[in-house]
C-alpha cells in the first residue's frame, strides 16, 4: 500500500478540520426580544437613566440595545466598562422622566460590525440609576439557536414584568396550488427560498 506523501496528509486533515469548524459555529439569524420595567425610589427616582446591552457567556461585549442618559451616564459604569461607550445601532436618548412605560429592546443577532455572532449562550445586560451613584446591574441568560427560547425572568426590586425570548429566523417555503399540465395529472409547485 501506498503512503500519502506529507503534504497531502496535512491538507487532508486542515479541510477535514475546517469542514467540523463551519458545522459547529453555526450562526441562526433571528430576533432576541427582551421587555421590562423598571422601577425606583428615593434621590431623584423616577428620573433614571438606563443601559440594555448583549453579552457573551464568556462576559465580552457584543452590542448595546438601549442607552437612555446624557449628562449622567457616567452611574451606568458596568455598561461603559463592557461597551467602551459603544452605541452602534442602539436606541439612544436622555434620561427618563418616569417608570410609566415597558421598555423593549430586540436584537437581531449581529455584533457593532454588523456580523451575525455563532450560536451559544448570551445575556441581557441592564443597569439603571436614578442618584448620583453607579445603579444596579442585572444579567438574564438565553440561547440563541436553530430552537426558540422564553423566559420570565424573576423580578428584581428594580425591574420587573420581564419576558426574554429567542425567535430564530425560519425559512418559508411557498407552495402553489395543483396546476394542470395535461389531461388527467397534475402536479404541486413548491418554491423554494
Amino acid at each position: 500500500m501506498k503512503k500519502m506523501p506529507p503534504f497531502f496528509a496535512i491538507a487532508f486533515f486542515a479541510i477535514v478540520g475546517l469542514l467540523f469548524s463551519k458545522v459547529n459555529a453555526q450562526s441562526t439569524p433571528g430576533t432576541m426580544t427582551f421587555n421590562v420595567t423598571t422601577t425606583s425610589t428615593g434621590n431623584y427616582s423616577p428620573k433614571h437613566v438606563v443601559a440594555i446591552w448583549i453579552e457573551d457567556a464568556n462576559g465580552i461585549f457584543v452590542k448595546t440595545k438601549l442607552r437612555q442618559a446624557v449628562a449622567r451616564k457616567q452611574w451606568l459604569a458596568t455598561w461603559i466598562t463592557k461597551s467602551a461607550e459603544n452605541v452602534v445601532d442602539a436606541t439612544t436618548g436622555a434620561t427618563l422622566a418616569n417608570h410609566t412605560a415597558p421598555i423593549t429592546v430586540s436584537w437581531n443577532g449581529t455584533n457593532v460590525a454588523g456580523t451575525l455572532v455563532p450560536d451559544g449562550t448570551y445575556k441581557v445586560g441592564i443597569q439603571m440609576a436614578w442618584s448620583n451613584a453607579n445603579g444596579p446591574v442585572s444579567y438574564f441568560t438565553f440561547t440563541k439557536g436553530t430552537t426558540p427560547f422564553s423566559s420570565t425572568p424573576t423580578a428584581t426590586s428594580n425591574y420587573t414584568a420581564m419576558t426574554l425570548t429567542w425567535n430564530p429566523a425560519v425559512a418559508v417555503v411557498a407552495s402553489a396550488a395543483p396546476t394542470t399540465i395535461c389531461k388527467g395529472s397534475t402536479t404541486q409547485l413548491t418554491a423554494t427560498p
